[in-house]
């Protein structure tokens, strides 16, 4: 039985990649910086009811 998985919005990492890209090349105001990727573990504690 699956008990935890790891959920990890790529969509928003790559939107965030974009954006650090176009600062290095100075189309965005700003510069580059790391940021860290948001992961969330969802486990049959916390799934929301409607999804259960």
């Amino acid at each position: 039985m699956l008990q935890a998985v790891l959920h990890h919005d790529m969509r928003a990492d790559l939107a965030r990649a974009g954006r650090q890209l176009l600062r290095a090349h100075r189309l965005l105001p700003g510069a580059p910086t790391s940021v860290a990727a948001e992961v969330q573990v969802v486990t049959p504690h916390n799934i929301p009811t409607r999804l259960r």
